[in-house]
């Protein structure tokens, strides 16, 4: 499965569409973000599959976190994203 490749993903019953956006780290100094109110994840442009895969990952558990009030903190999000990310690398369940 190739999460680079993918355009639109249910996420908590809901159709998030997924873009890239040129800029995205220059001026708001991330590699992606949600959008709830658009119900769109979008990515830097330039990024490599591989921080495009991480970083859909990293934003559908922000996702689940918002929706669910789970109060899990940014910092703990990240791990747990890297963690997860490295499982299905390691694990060849990326392709």
């Amino acid at each position: 499965m190739k999460l680079s490749k993918l355009k639109k993903i249910k996420v908590c019953g809901l159709e998030w569409t997924i873009e890239p956006e040129e800029g995205l780290v220059a001026e708001r100094n991330a590699f992606a973000e949600i959008r709830p109110r658009e119900q769109r994840i979008v990515y830097e442009k330039i990024s490599l599959p591989e921080r495009i895969s991480n970083s859909i990952i990293h934003e559908v558990l922000e996702i689940i976190n918002n929706e669910y009030d789970l109060e899990v903190t940014h910092k703990d999000l990240t791990i747990i994203t890297n963690c997860f990310y490295e499982f299905l690398v390691s694990n060849d369940l990326m392709k």
